[in-house]
């Protein structure tokens, strides 16, 4: 690392990463800038040599408002140039598409712990710029005139920032699937549009308009729904698995936005949107849980694999769920329902250890095996 580079980066440490260290290491950063800095002023360097020149020569000293202030006056092309090797490298295709996963998965995480600390806020009774401001002011200021940062590295506070953040890395997923293409690349290629689907469930946390929040989740179900088709079942079973659940997932949540909107249920044309949003969700778990049967028999196993008991489990749970909210043939709907929380109750009874997988949703299954047979006898009083 250049010498100027490992200035710049103990100069981050000391003024920009600390101001993110945890509670537990609160000058983590700052002793690993000192390290740095020591490490510099311990090396023999000869201050007249054409390297050293050639390094610090974008480096500049300012009194501005009586302050002294660094100023790198123009990019160091000596620094950020590809050498001729790096060009004619033949895997530098494949890094440069590996390397913009690195930011979508940043960019993922970005918004992901964002949206925790706005919770945090809301919890302790703060205001957001309160979670993330810091009480460490500089003792020095540094003007950098370098071109501004492609994404940023502070914690995302509204929609419009979480929006930038999101097309930031919607950019770089385009680009990394131009060389991770579906045929040749199925994994890498099935793995970025997951991607996708997670950044549109981190913007959605955002935003506060249902309609766009709907819009949102039919993105998202119409890419899932096409890979499903796409993906060879038999040759890419974990990732039809994936697909298939994370697709019944954004039809209960797209149900439940739908149901939250403030308009006339009963109107046909809604119910026949409610109900095809049951259907396609009960269709999306009911072939996820076909794809754990035995293949020579195809029936279902009596005992699932500790890393399946929890998804199978509320693959039920969530057809459960469905099912009870259907407003048309209430009674049959009901039925099943009930044998949806039945069927989770009957495995954890044969299978205790599974009870820990599911305990939250186990409780709730309890409860519905008791008031369901009271409602179903109302219904059919009722008819």
């Amino acid at each position: 690392m250049k010498l100027l580079e490992r200035y710049l980066l103990a100069v981050d440490k000391c003024y920009v990463q600390s101001l993110n260290d945890p509670e537990a290491e609160p000058y983590k950063s700052k002793y690993e800038a000192r390290k740095l800095f020591e490490e510099l002023h311990a090396e023999n360097i000869d201050e007249e040599s054409d390297e050293i020149k050639k390094e610090f020569d974008t480096l500049d000293l300012i009194d501005e408002n009586n302050k002294i202030k660094f100023i790198i006056k123009k990019p160091d092309e000596y620094l950020y140039e590809p050498s001729e090797n790096v060009v004619s490298n033949e895997n530098l295709p494949e890094r440069t598409a590996s390397f913009k996963r690195c930011w979508i998965k940043y960019a993922i995480n970005l918004l992901s712990d964002s949206s925790d600390r706005l919770l945090q806020a809301a919890d302790r009774d703060v205001t957001p710029n309160e979670i993330v401001r810091s009480l460490t002011i500089p003792k020095f200021e540094f003007k950098l005139s370098l071109p501004s940062a492609p994404m940023t590295c502070s914690y995302v506070l509204d929609y419009e920032q979480a929006r930038q953040v999101f097309l930031f890395a919607m950019e770089k997923i385009n680009s990394a699937k131009s060389y991770y293409v579906l045929d040749g690349f199925v994994t890498d290629h099935v793995e970025l549009c997951q991607d996708t689907s997670q950044l549109y469930s981190k913007l959605v946390f955002f935003e506060s308009n249902i309609d766009r929040k709907c819009k949102m989740y039919k993105r998202r179900i119409d890419l899932l729904s096409s890979l499903c088709k796409e993906i060879s079942e038999e040759h890419y079973l974990y990732l039809v698995r994936q697909l298939l659940f994370e697709l019944g997932e954004c039809y209960s949540i797209l149900l439940d936005l739908k149901l939250e909107q403030k308009e006339d249920l009963h109107t046909i044309k809604i119910v026949e949107k409610i109900s095809h949003l049951i259907q396609s969700g009960i269709s999306a778990f009911e072939r996820f849980l076909t794809t754990m049967n035995d293949k020579k028999t195809n029936e279902k196993p009596e005992t699932y694999a500790d890393e399946y008991i929890r998804p199978v489990l509320l693959a039920h749970f969530y057809m459960g769920r469905f099912h009870s909210k259907s407003t048309q043939n209430r009674l049959e709907h009901i039925q099943q329902s009930l044998n949806q929380y039945k069927t989770i109750v009957d495995y954890v009874e044969k299978h205790p250890n599974a009870l820990e997988h599911i305990e939250q949703e186990y409780t709730i299954c309890k409860e519905m095996t008791n008031l369901l047979p009271l409602k179903l006898e109302k219904l059919r009083q009722a008819q």
